[in-house]
């Protein structure tokens, strides 16, 4: 998308990563998150993690979450442009010391979506997010 996203659009809608728990019961701590942003824009946003695939809304759309889906929403991490350091004609960001328990739902994945908490205009691929974990 070449739009700009407003603040409180979703910026990606929830994406299951798979095989991030190695059981169906188990816990991992989420520890830190690099962020690359390819498109050089340095904007805040909210990366949330959920125990199930529920929707958040559209991509460059108002959050719509019912508070039945928001139920699981297990852990959040803000990313902020103080965060971030120029690399010319990128932006890299590293969150450490998160800390966050998440526990399995009954699958080995986790899902991902993030939310714009600020004016930018990003690509389709423009953000790539690692997440460290134990």
């Amino acid at each position: 998308d070449t739009s700009a996203y407003a603040s409180g659009d979703v910026l990606s809608a929830t994406a299951e990563i798979t095989g991030f728990f190695v059981s169906t019961t188990s816990s991992r701590i989420i520890t830190s998150v690099r962020v690359l942003d390819e498109d050089d824009q340095a904007g805040d946003f909210d990366i949330l993690f959920l125990d199930a695939g529920n929707s958040i809304g559209t991509a460059n759309s108002a959050v719509s979450v019912t508070y039945a889906n928001a139920r699981a929403v297990v852990g959040q991490v803000a990313v902020s442009a103080a965060d971030y350091k120029d690399l010319g004609g990128c932006q890299v960001a590293m969150i450490a010391n998160i800390g966050q328990v998440v526990k399995a739902n009954g699958s080995t994945s986790i899902w991902i979506a993030t939310v714009s908490r600020s004016t930018k205009t990003y690509t389709a691929a423009g953000l790539r997010l690692k997440i460290g974990v134990l």
